[in-house]
């Protein structure tokens, strides 16, 4: 049987600038930089993530997700996290 190890999968979307407290640029935040937007909506967190140390295999962004895919996500879930704000 092969090792689990944990993977974040995540969702985050936001029709308004992000307002990102990193360590870089005079903010007191815990990561290096920010993400970077895409050329059509959101922005490029696999790559942020991988900039702080998260592969890219140990991340899966869902994107603008449904309330049923984020079900079915958590339904095959251990653990899960809702930070809003």
């Amino acid at each position: 049987m092969p090792e689990a190890r944990p993977v974040l999968v995540f969702s985050w979307f936001n029709h308004w600038p992000i307002r990102w407290h990193s360590s870089q640029g005079g903010g007191l935040g815990h990561t290096l930089g920010q993400p970077a937007g895409k050329p059509g909506g959101g922005h490029d967190f696999l790559a942020w993530l991988a900039e702080n140390g998260v592969e890219g295999g140990d991340a899966r962004d869902m994107g603008l997700a449904s309330t049923e895919a984020m079900a079915k996500v958590m339904r095959l879930s251990d653990v899960a996290i809702f930070p809003n704000r």
